[in-house]
């Protein structure tokens, strides 16, 4: 399956160049970093051991930081991630302490590229961005490898039912695993019989605990009476469709307050915007690093 799929992405080059340059228009991709995608880097590899770090987007990303703010004194730090958003937040939030890369798309002439000229000594992974032909050549060139905070929604299982070949080799590519929770360890374990180990959720690291500890004794200054429903990691379009939900729920309780955290932060602005054009009452909960 996955030499299918590794001939169908050489055929797909040229379209796959085509939607690069139509997400370049779309300012959906940086115009002067695009060709990192194809394994290509501006920046020269520091000397000494470097850990590669994946993480696609913010989620993930913010997931790593505690590995990152470990480690990063004794190792160079490389991160790929796939989003704009990540890599923003990459720079914003972890500077100097990491090299930033954008992900090399899923080609073999493109994925070698990259491997052969930052030849990781250690890859960690976090989450569920699997691609076959990264995988594969992460396991040919015999990089220690790891997959952290692996998750598999009900979707996604069902998904992979039907190419459970291709799943399993992905997930065989590393030499350790851990999954986020016992469910995603269950599921996981149907499709694989890669053994793996449930150490939790790592955005419930030390230093996230400590920030949420911060705010939730904020959150306990208010009255003793007041609730909250939270929403977490909202995708654009989703809100809309818990308008009436969250007027309903104003209605009935007095003493409710609703905390969204959308998955891109900058749409937060344009998410204020629409709540209060359906006469709902909004605002920033402005976020700190203190």
């Amino acid at each position: 399956m996955i030499i299918i799929y590794e001939f169908l992405g050489y055929l797909l080059i040229p379209i796959i160049k085509i939607n690069l340059w139509l997400r370049i228009i779309q300012k959906k991709e940086d115009k002067k970093r695009y060709k990192e995608r194809f394994g290509y880097s501006k920046v020269v590899k520091p000397a000494g051991k470097l850990i590669w770090i994946h993480a696609a987007s913010v989620g993930e990303l913010k997931s790593a930081g505690l590995i990152i703010n470990y480690y990063h004194k004794n190792y160079n730090i490389l991160v790929t991630t796939t989003t704009l958003t990540a890599a923003k937040y990459a720079k914003l939030n972890y500077g100097t302490k990491i090299i930033h890369q954008f992900a090399p798309l899923d080609i073999k002439l493109w994925v070698n590229r990259f491997l052969n000229n930052w030849k990781p000594s250690l890859c960690i992974w976090i989450e569920s961005d699997l691609w076959p032909i990264t995988n594969k050549l992460i396991k040919k060139k015999s990089i220690k490898s790891i997959l952290l905070n692996l998750r598999i929604s009900p979707k996604s299982y069902k998904k992979w039912l039907f190419f459970k070949s291709i799943y399993l080799q992905m997930i065989n590519s590393y030499d350790d695993v851990f999954v986020q929770s016992k469910l995603d360890k269950s599921r996981i374990e149907k499709l694989t019989n890669k053994k793996m180990q449930y150490i939790g959720n790592l955005k419930l690291s030390h230093e996230n605990i400590r920030v949420l500890n911060k705010r939730k004794n904020k959150l306990k200054n208010d009255k003793k009476n007041q609730k909250y429903v939270f929403f977490a990691s909202t995708h654009n379009g989703e809100e809309i469709k818990f308008l009436n939900l969250f007027k309903k729920i104003f209605l009935k309780y007095k003493n409710v307050k609703i905390i969204i955290a959308p998955r891109h932060p900058e749409r937060s602005i344009s998410l204020v915007n629409l709540l209060k054009n359906q006469n709902l009452k909004a605002s920033l909960i402005q976020n700190s690093k203190n």
